[in-house]
């Protein structure tokens, strides 16, 4: 039994967290999901899971130093995904919860599990690219859950969007056949 797990940093609302179990012969057994007060609050729930992976995570995964802080794997997808093009912003407008708490939960990831793969997510751009259809939670969430159930072959019960956009950075982390993705950073990658 192996572990895949998902970040997003939420917010004031509370980041949310995700772990996707698979099985010996890679294959989803069930996905659990929480949200967080604190990213202290994460590492302490991530500490206790079984042998994680890998970590999809909705934060930078590296830094640009271009004009406004652009990174080129941004622009392509703004490019690629014009509908949704207003969810990927540079760097230079980000947050602190993504900025910091993000690159915060990166870095204990990386330091605990070094071997482990680590893959920039976009969930609402992954979202479209999967879907054909806009990331509407507030109105389509028990669509969007079916959608992530089916896809997982799992049941995902999701209490808020953070939760959601965790348990589909495990999604694109995983990777049918036991491959994992790194730097994931475009969502044409796991189109399956």
């Amino acid at each position: 039994m192996a572990t895949i797990i998902g970040y997003d940093p939420g917010g004031n609302d509370g980041p949310g967290v995700a772990a996707l179990s698979v099985d010996d012969l890679y294959n989803p057994s069930k996905i659990v999901t929480s949200t967080c007060k604190t990213v202290t609050e994460v590492t302490d729930w991530f500490s206790q899971l079984d042998k994680p992976l890998g970590i999809g995570i909705d934060t930078l995964t590296k830094w640009a130093s271009g004009e406004s802080g652009w990174r080129p794997a941004d622009l392509w997808l703004r490019d690629k995904y014009p509908d949704v093009s207003r969810s990927v912003v540079s760097q230079n407008s980000m947050y602190g919860s993504m900025a910091i708490g993000g690159m915060m939960v990166k870095s204990w990831f990386f330091s605990h599990y070094p071997k482990g793969v680590i893959s920039e997510t976009h969930p609402k751009v992954l979202y479209f690219a999967l879907r054909e259809k806009k990331y509407d939670w507030a109105n389509a969430s028990a669509e969007m859950k079916d959608f992530l159930s089916k896809r997982l072959e799992v049941p995902c019960e999701l209490d808020n969007d953070h939760e959601f956009d965790a348990a589909i950075s495990c999604d694109l982390t995983y990777v049918e056949k036991g491959d994992l993705k790194p730097d994931a950073m475009t969502v044409e990658m796991v189109r399956r």
